[in-house]
């Protein structure tokens, strides 16, 4: 049974923060950002938990606690108060309001997970089990990871979900649409469809098919057609290497056509390295469609062929033998670092939130040649201690002298970013950049490319951008 949590908070960010990252957990999550409306919808879903805010703009947190604490049907229900009032009274009063936990914002999503399962051990012991045990299957929910026969299974975020949902439900049939709720949630806009598509990959364990990817190529068209048509770039760029390897470049190439008949098709492999030889294009755009069935399929696919597209870069007649790629995303890069670790070729460095999705990225974590420079740091990381940590990245940098670097552009460390929790400022990516600028000149002359990746905040995301690109351009 997938556990229910209820979100009461009226800040926007701080509310899709804790969505994003309990529903990463396997949590069911609603939510509401005013009192009234909280009121009404925990009596109508009656969740297993709830995460209530003090300071909300019509009753307060303790109003809330105090009014269900009296309701026969939903006094059961567990409380963890989250407020920025941190003082004993406070405390104090919050608790005997009726709520079972307290925390002080900012608080730690580790620790509040802490809380959370600790909780549920005491009230509802029967739905946290961290380990299940189902004819030949065992499935991790700590670790995330389902093996059959004591051989490790590889699953997706969403299989995982989906498998730990119907694991403990045994013996039961649900519709396309009770599992969606299930498994995507309420707010999430799917087709019924995409249940099939995991579902199929439940039970395979090869998903790295020429199907797959054929229906992830029938998305393009759709995809390019989105791209303003006032911009109408030269170039639109593909970026799933592996559907341009498997499918072929002409078929992917008339999809584009198709919703962008206007632009210029390319695949990443050749994208990157036309795109150095013929300056003469202005605007160059790389897009893919996120598909959690195609992202799986297309890591497996790169780990066990090789990632073709930096093979292209320093294989080609510019005869780049040195290739650095730097990314800023706060994810950790664990799909680039699955690829590049073994080729002494490409130093790879990943600065970003741990502990954080999806794990990994410690520093221990060096690459088979050492050629790999993880930089994990905590959330609320300023400005000052993230360009201080960033001088690791330069340093290592300036030894390796790359003749071609590649920057995984993620501007999520933006302090206005819902998701991660670093509090960098717009100018910090302008000096990130110029830093960074500074020591590659030194041995590749400026051949640089940039591929945007993260950032939530449509403001913070421009602003970043912006700076990013006064940088190179300045260059």
């Amino acid at each position: 049974m997938s556990v229910h949590i209820f979100v009461v908070e009226d800040e926007k960010p701080i509310q899709t923060l804790l969505r994003y990252n309990l529903e990463k957990e396997g949590f069911k999550v609603s939510s509401s950002e005013n009192g009234e409306e909280a009121l009404s919808l925990i009596k109508e879903k009656k969740p297993d938990l709830i995460l209530l805010d003090w300071m909300l703009p019509d009753l307060s947190g303790i109003k809330i606690c105090q009014h269900l604490k009296h309701d026969k049907k939903v006094k059961g229900i567990p409380i963890i108060m989250l407020t920025a009032k941190g003082e004993e009274e406070d405390k104090v009063k919050g608790l005997e309001s009726g709520a079972e936990d307290y925390l002080t914002k900012p608080f730690s999503f580790p620790e509040l997970l802490a809380r959370i399962k600790a909780m549920l051990r005491r009230v509802k012991p029967n739905v946290v089990n961290e380990e299940i045990i189902y004819l030949d299957l065992k499935v991790d929910r700590e670790s995330m990871k389902v093996y059959r026969q004591n051989k490790e299974v590889s699953l997706g975020p969403k299989e995982f979900k989906l498998l730990d949902f119907l694991i403990t439900q045994p013996k039961r049939v649900y519709s396309r649409e009770q599992l969606l709720e299930q498994v995507w949630g309420e707010d999430i806009n799917v087709e019924s469809r995409t249940v099939d598509v995991h579902i199929t990959r439940l039970s395979t364990e090869d998903f790295t098919t020429n199907e797959t990817l054929s229906r992830h190529i029938d998305h393009m068209a759709e995809a390019a057609s989105r791209i303003q048509p006032d911009t109408k770039p030269n170039v639109i760029s593909y970026s799933c290497t592996s559907g341009s390897i498997v499918i072929g470049e002409k078929r992917i190439y008339d999809e584009i056509k198709k919703g962008a008949p206007w632009a210029e098709p390319m695949c990443l492999i050749s994208g990157v390295v036309d795109a150095l030889r013929e300056l003469k294009i202005k605007k160059l755009v790389v897009g893919t469609p996120y598909l959690d069935e195609i992202n799986s399929a297309e890591s497996e696919f790169l780990i066990n062929k090789g990632f073709e597209v930096l093979k292209k870069i320093y294989r080609s007649k510019y005869n780049y033998k040195k290739v650095a790629v730097l990314d800023w995303d706060c994810h950790f890069g664990n799909g680039s670092y699955d690829i590049l670790k073994s080729n002494k070729n490409i130093f790879f460095s990943s600065l970003h939130q741990y502990p954080y999705y999806p794990g990994g990225g410690t520093e221990n974590q060096k690459g088979d040649y050492n050629n790999v420079l993880n930089v994990p740091l905590p959330a609320g990381t300023n400005s000052e201690e993230y360009l201080n940590a960033y001088e690791h990245v330069l340093k290592k940098l300036k030894e390796f002298k790359p003749q071609f670097v590649l920057f995984s552009a993620g501007f999520d460390a933006h302090e206005n970013d819902p998701l991660a929790q670093f509090r960098l400022k717009s100018k910090d990516f302008y000096d990130i950049t110029k830093r960074t600028l500074e020591v590659a000149n030194e041995s590749s002359n400026s051949k640089v490319v940039s591929v945007l990746e993260g950032g939530y905040d449509l403001n913070a995301l421009k602003e970043s951008s912006e700076m990013h690109l006064k940088a190179l351009l300045e260059n």
